[in-house]
């Protein structure tokens, strides 16, 4: 959780920080030529904005759809306006609510895509910087890793609720907790401080993929388990206006209801979202209720677009709009603005080696600039099966010339400063990049099908098909060798299936094709060097990482130290991260571990116990090496029952750590049960079959003097396990 306003001692009181906030807007203002003072809608309303992620229009009863029932949804537009044709400015998560915050295009806000890219709130006017500059309190829930207060967004309200615990093995993208966690942070942040002008961000992450409704929604929706999650994202909606009602901020209140874009579901041969610009992906519902309910019931049929948000809210509280906005207000009657929405997505050009794609829509005809340009009638045909370009040439080359006045040269995320540029040649980086802006680039709807084969390999990873997922991605990068995602992909497949040098080298040709994301792709290259013993390289690819992944790289850093036995520098890592709500229970995990090295066993006790409790609040599972470190912990504390407990326990969960058998084995061994430390060694090796995991299983004996016994396992692995 990110509070500024728990940081009084080190930065300015609040009133002083409004002052100098309303002073910079001023400044910007007053250099671009800010648009005439707005006649306030009501006094300084509550403004709330609730946005459901990954949300399509065309699933929502109040926009036609049949196919689920959304009565809270159904209620909030009788009372509210609705916008029949919104649309996002980007399919993806962190640059859509960037743009919707600051009323820019990804590219002008400096935020293109979920990874490498960091929003600067001090560069740029924000909703609610705008309002605190007006004496508002500003305040914030996200249910999305991705909106993370690193991403540069927390730094923009007063306080930013982004306590996600962070779970080992899943991809940071999917990363979420429920609507109902984040809703009852909403609403205890709302009851305290609903007596004087407030603005909040209330984002919900359903029905964002995986779909995994709850009962009795996944049962009602079987066979649409999407709706399922919108249905589920009802009733928490339902439920936070109800509370809005009783607490009497609902009449007076500003409450703007949104999605940040839409979901593909295979219209065109995408499942989720990121990679095309079809309507699916860009058309989001927008229901705005004003205070008291005026124009209740009514509905705009204009083009609107996600930017229009702040012109809009500024209009409605009497504060002036920043000059050279692409967006207006949507209230505005007379307002002369855009009759178009823009969109954008580089994620096939960062992730898959593909070309970057940008559109233009208005009220008729949607164009889709790609090295295979189309335009579609999105009026006679809504689902945009029919390229009318040869037939509207005139309509094609008028959007083509606005989508060139809109569309900005592509910069990649995170640019490569000159220290860190030092770093990667030192590394042996840099020797190969990502296409150049100049570069012909693949059309991402003729190669769609090798992201159906990509998700076929993980598929099959997951399943423990780890010889099938490898050979799908290596025939994958035989015909397209800049595809990042799927070296990325190669590199976790070979990892599971223990060939660690063949990870360790896909990784590092995923970080020579994209240098610009190698803060997440040297954490995974890190992990797999530090399995392999190899310290040094490990610790210096976890340092790449000190940026945006600043809490995993420094908890990597200390599972090096942890390694080398430096124990207190592996608790001075671990106590770094404690404050991150995100990465707190690995924290604890790795200074229970740093304070058993240093023989401090009543303190890691202590801790690890709460790191349990923790896991048991917040995780449907244990995380790993949890009980493992507790186990560590007992035997060492003369507990030998409990600890053989913990450790079975860890076993588990999961299987295939060799280190949990070697404790287990070493402590049967030290109480006299020989029998069973063997067998402890044999199940290890059948969860790990190969040469290593004998070789292993006979250093751990050779470590408490069982020399007989290790060489024993020394003849096993030379007679193939006999």
């Amino acid at each position: 959780m990110s509070s500024r306003g728990h940081e009084r001692e080190s930065l300015p009181g609040r009133n002083t920080r409004a002052v100098l906030k309303g002073a910079v807007l001023a400044l910007i203002l007053t250099g671009c030529g800010s648009h005439e003072r707005q006649t306030p809608l009501a006094d300084s309303p509550p403004v709330i904005i609730i946005s459901i992620d990954t949300l399509r229009a065309d699933h929502l009863p109040a926009y036609g759809y049949a196919g689920v029932a959304t009565p809270a949804i159904d209620t909030f537009r009788a009372d509210a306006v609705l916008f029949r044709n919104a649309y996002a400015q980007c399919p993806l998560t962190l640059p859509s609510h960037a743009s919707m915050l600051t009323g820019l295009y990804p590219a002008q806000a400096g935020v293109r895509d979920n990874l490498g890219y960091t929003f600067d709130s001090a560069a740029h006017p924000t909703i609610p910087g705008i309002l605190e500059g007006r004496g508002y309190d500003t305040g914030a829930a996200v249910s999305a890793y991705v909106l993370r207060s690193a991403s540069g967004l927390g730094a923009a309200f007063d306080d930013y609720d982004d306590s996600i615990e962070v779970q080992p093995g899943e991809a940071l993208g999917t990363l979420q907790r429920s609507a109902g966690a984040t809703i009852e942070i909403a609403q205890r942040w709302v009851d305290q401080h609903k007596t004087g002008p407030f603005f909040y961000f209330l984002h919900l992450f359903e029905p964002h993929g995986p779909y995994d409704p709850p009962e009795p929604f996944r049962a009602r929706y079987s066979s649409n388990l999407y709706d399922g999650e919108i249905a589920a994202v009802d009733e928490a909606f339902g439920k936070f206006m109800q509370f809005l009602k009783q607490s009497g901020v609902y009449d007076r209140a500003v409450i703007i209801f949104m999605s940040d874009h839409g979901e593909g579901l295979g219209d065109h041969g995408e499942d989720e979202h990121g990679i095309f610009l079809y309507k699916e992906a860009i058309h989001v519902p927008l229901i705005v209720k004003l205070p008291a309910q005026r124009d209740r019931g009514t509905t705009h049929m204009e083009v609107a677009q996600l930017v229009d948000l702040l012109p809009s809210i500024c209009s409605i509280v009497g504060a002036p709009v920043p000059a050279g906005l692409p967006g207006r207000s949507l209230l505005d009657k007379n307002s002369k603005g855009n009759i178009s929405a823009y969109s954008e997505t580089v994620y096939p050009r960062i992730h898959l080696g593909w070309s970057d794609l940008h559109s233009l829509i208005d009220s008729r005809f949607h164009f889709i600039e790609s090295p295979s340009p189309e335009l579609f009638d999105h009026i006679d045909d809504p689902g945009e099966k029919s390229n009318r370009l040869s037939d509207e040439r005139r309509s094609f080359a008028e959007m083509r010339r606005e989508v060139a006045a809109r569309r900005t040269s592509f910069s990649p995320p995170a640019v490569v400063d000159p220290e860190e540029a030092r770093k990667l040649a030192a590394l042996g980086y840099l020797g190969s990049s990502a296409p150049s802006e100049s570069a012909s680039l693949a059309d991402p709807k003729a190669h769609i099908d090798e992201l159906r084969k990509m998700k076929t390999a993980m598929a099959a990873a997951q399943s423990g098909e780890y010889a099938s997922a490898i050979r799908i991605c290596k025939d994958l990068l035989s015909k397209n060798p800049q595809f990042p995602d799927a070296w990325g992909q190669l590199a976790a497949a070979y990892r599971s299936a223990g060939m660690l040098e063949e990870s360790a080298d896909a990784y590092k040709r995923a970080l020579q094709i994209t240098p610009s994301l190698r803060q997440e792709i040297a954490l995974s290259l890190a992990s797999v060097l530090l399995d392999m013993g190899k310290y040094d390289e490990a610790y210096s690819h976890a340092q790449l990482a000190l940026g945006s992944q600043a809490s995993a790289a420094r908890l990597l850093l200390g599972r090096v130290h942890l390694a080398r036995r430096d124990f207190s520098a592996a608790e001075q890592q671990a106590r770094s991260v404690m404050s991150d709500a995100g990465y707190s229970l690995a924290a604890k995990i790795l200074l229970g571990q740093a304070l058993v090295g240093q023989r401090r066993y009543p303190e890691a006790l202590e801790t690890l116990t709460s790191a349990q409790q923790q896991a048991r609040v917040s995780s449907s599972l244990f995380p790993p090496l949890l009980n493992f470190a507790l186990g560590d912990a007992l035997a060492r504390s003369g507990r030998p029952l409990e600890a053989e407990a913990a450790f079975r326990e860890e076993i588990r969960l999961y299987p295939r750590n060799r280190e949990t058998y070697a404790n287990l084995a070493v402590l049967l061994l030290l109480s006299g049960r020989n029998t069973a430390s063997e067998e402890a060694l044999n199940t290890m090796v059948r969860a790990n079959p190969g040469p290593s995991s004998y070789e292993f299983a006979a250093r751990t004996l050779e470590q408490v003097g069982a020399r007989d016994a290790a060489a024993r396992w020394r003849r096993r692995a030379t007679r193939g396990g006999v």
